[in-house]
């Protein structure tokens, strides 16, 4: 409740300032990156991302609750906080300050939330913090659209995140619908019998798109990467800045 709270304080608090600046309550071009700031720190409370991680209160809500909470928990709900940074991120200007702020958060969230889902025994709480580990992927993705001012490359990496976040949602569906039908709640207690719902789970968790799918993961950088390549080779040819 403590980390729900501060959350809901902070994103009061950047709807009131984007009033502040634009004059309503709807979605405007802002011309700082405080609203952004400001409604980030709010976001990455329900994510659980660095600091709020020290807690651990991500993972343990995980543990303790069932598992088709969890699933919901984190393929949805922590995911509408990526949703609001982005679209918050495309409304604000270039900000290299803040760009790497974020990008610098989320590699340490990244870095120790892989670290604890390793050593992990509680099934649960490994995916909850594999989720604190997928979230800081895509901040540290945000933060490198907010540092960069080309567009193309700012298209990529909005791409990059989308698709991420869709993988991380249908994979943890996966996990938890997995591991809530083992019918134990760690690891070595876990029994060869398996339920259709385990085995669907399993399915999920490694069919998901596209972090287990490397073509498919290819074949959208590969597109990316080549109309990036395409549209910077006809600027040059119209003698366009770049």
């Amino acid at each position: 409740m403590f980390f729900s709270e501060i959350s809901t304080v902070f994103i009061i608090t950047a709807a009131v300032m984007s009033y502040f600046y634009t004059g309503n309550f709807g979605f405007n071009i802002l011309t700082n990156d405080y609203v952004l700031l400001i409604f980030t720190i709010g976001a990455m409370s329900k994510m659980g991302l660095t600091p709020f991680m020290i807690s651990e209160w991500l993972p343990i809500a995980h543990g303790s609750a069932p598992a088709n909470s969890s699933a919901l928990f984190s393929a949805t709900m922590t995911l509408m906080g990526v949703y609001g940074i982005t679209k918050i991120a495309l409304l604000s200007p270039q900000s290299q300050t803040i760009g790497i702020l974020f990008t610098a958060i989320g590699v340490i969230s990244v870095i120790f939330g892989s670290l604890y889902a390793y050593i992990s025994e509680n099934m649960k709480s490994l995916g909850g913090f594999s989720t604190i580990e997928n979230n800081g992927t895509l901040l540290s993705a945000i933060g490198l659209y907010v540092t960069f001012n080309d567009h193309i490359l700012r298209m990529f990496i909005i791409i990059s995140v989308v698709i991420f976040a869709m993988g991380h949602s249908i994979a943890k569906t996966g996990l938890f619908m997995s591991v809530g039908n083992t019918g134990a709640e760690y690891f070595s207690m876990v029994s060869k019998n398996s339920s259709s719902a385990n085995k669907i789970g399993k399915f999920f968790i490694f069919h998901h798109y596209p972090v287990y799918s490397p073509e498919l993961e290819a074949l959208e950088h590969g597109w990316s990467l080549n109309h990036f390549s395409w549209v910077r080779t006809w600027e040059a040819s119209a003698g366009l800045p770049p």
